[in-house]
């Protein structure tokens, strides 16, 4: 490629060419500015240093946006300079941590920043020719940008620069679609990956982060379960235990109520739900896991949320857990257990026993019915077998925290009045259901247990199933 031309080096050689090193800059980008992509081209090709000189021009003119400057930058638009910048940070040997290489880290994040304050312009007018010309090119390379972007070891040397500028492109994808379909691009991937990797992120950065990914398209269940398959797929073991010692860490933070509670937990619930046997089988510290982060979550929004967003989390919890307890090879049903009465889950589930019968939501009333019989199944099967409490002590906490709740829901699924005859079928299917789980688990809370009481409880419980399977509510294998 051949050395562009200005009229602004204080030297020229004796073939008439400037001598890159007394270039006036400045006054190139703003009096030659239809020459500057090519400079741009030319410095970079024959890995000349100068070209930190100009980017840092670039980055001052498009910040500042003086007069005359949209001149200025038409010029640079039509040389499609956004994309000229991303063919060059796409490229695999860019963003190096060696100091004396060319393409040290710090060229890529200069060449972050104008990329950022280009789409800025863009933004500004998006329906001219040449910003039009410049979105296509953009969005035909996004998903490249995204995607190497994530994949490369280096990724905090630049990450928050790269954040910035996917910040811009899905702005401009937002301003120019009525209908904004980010989830079928590597944008969440991105997003995601930021997250979990960066460590020098407050509330407020976790916030955002939290929202950009919410509102790529919070509808569309379809498109989040894409992005959770190819994510979670595409990750090694290593990333996923870091990405869920995050969410989980977030979780039982307590600065995370109302909006960031809601984004993050439906972040969560869309790994989870796609991905329960990989994420149930995670492990974690004792009491920082899933369950124990996701049942403390929806505790503090019912103290310190709208009673909108504590039900929302609460509904995402009952989804998770369902998935949770039926993945294969993991402990989650000990855990079920354990923490229904050390975390109060138990009074999760009368809420949701309540809400489920009074506004009649089947959905809602099957997820929290097959919970609690799933912790009615080990308690039942423990005095079947042994006829003794021999692990009484998992369940120590479970019989005094529902005694503390189960009168105040069994008065509540009393008052509510059927308006239908199916509605008054769920509800007499929780009476019995909500009737039998304390009494249950008194029968461990003696030194022994007659048979006549084994032999009594285990006829009605299987009565129960047997009633429950005819309203096909859910399918439990008998007694």
């Amino acid at each position: 490629m051949a050395i562009p031309q200005t009229r602004f080096a204080a030297r020229y050689d004796e073939a008439g060419q400037p001598v890159i090193s007394t270039i006036d800059w400045d006054r190139v980008a703003s009096e030659e500015s239809h020459q500057v992509v090519l400079w741009i081209l030319y410095l970079y090709r024959q890995q000349d240093s100068h070209i930190r000189n100009l980017l840092s021009t670039l980055k001052v003119i498009l910040y500042h946006d003086e007069p005359g400057s949209s001149d200025e930058w038409s010029a640079y638009a039509e040389a499609q300079l956004p994309c000229v910048l991303v063919d060059f940070l796409i490229s695999r040997d860019m963003f190096q941590l060696d100091v004396t290489s060319f393409k040290h880290f710090s060229l890529g994040n200069e060449m972050l920043a104008v990329l950022m304050f280009s789409c800025m312009k863009i933004l500004k007018n998006p329906e001219s020719q040449h910003h039009r010309d410049c979105i296509s090119g953009l969005f035909g390379r996004r998903d490249r940008f995204y995607a190497d972007s994530v994949f490369r070891r280096n990724f905090n040397t630049f990450a928050y620069s790269a954040f910035n500028c996917v910040q811009m492109m899905i702005r401009i994808t937002e301003v120019l679609s009525d209908h904004v379909v980010l989830l079928t691009t590597m944008a969440p991937d991105f997003i995601l990956y930021y997250w979990v990797y960066t460590t020098t992120m407050g509330r407020l950065q976790t916030s955002i982060i939290m929202d950009e990914l919410f509102r790529l398209d919070s509808e569309d269940r379809r498109g989040f379960a894409a992005f959770a398959n190819r994510y979670v797929d595409a990750a090694d073991a290593g990333h996923l235990r870091l990405l869920l010692a995050k969410l989980t860490r977030y979780l039982r933070r307590g600065s995370i109520v109302g909006y960031e509670a809601t984004c993050l937990t439906r972040i969560c619930s869309v790994l989870v739900c796609e991905k329960p046997d990989v994420f149930a089988l995670i492990p974690l510290p004792e009491g920082t896991g899933l369950l124990p982060s996701l049942i403390k979550n929806v505790h503090r929004q019912y103290c310190n949320s709208s009673r909108t967003v504590a039900r929302e989390v609460e509904s995402e919890l009952l989804t998770m857990m369902h998935k949770l307890l039926n993945a294969k090879g993991n402990d989650m049903k000990v855990q079920h257990v354990r923490y229904a009465g050390k975390l109060n889950m138990i009074a999760i589930l009368g809420r949701s026993f309540i809400r489920s019968i009074e506004v009649f939501d089947k959905k809602e009333f099957v997820t929290a019915h097959v919970l609690l019989l799933q912790l009615q199944e080990p308690i039942s099967n423990i005095a079947h077998e042994t006829g003794s409490p021999r692990n009484a002590p998992l369940f120590a906490a479970l019989l005094p925290t529902t005694q503390r709740v189960w009168h105040d829901v069994m008065d509540r699924l009393q008052s509510i009045s059927p308006l239908e005859e199916e509605q008054a079928m769920f509800k007499a299917a929780a009476l019995r259901s909500w009737v039998m789980f304390p009494w249950l688990q008194s029968t461990l809370s003696a030194p022994s247990v007659e048979m006549t009481t084994l032999s009594t409880m285990k006829v009605n419980v299987r009565q129960f199933h047997i009633q429950a399977s005819a309203m096909h509510i859910w399918r439990i294998a008998p007694l």
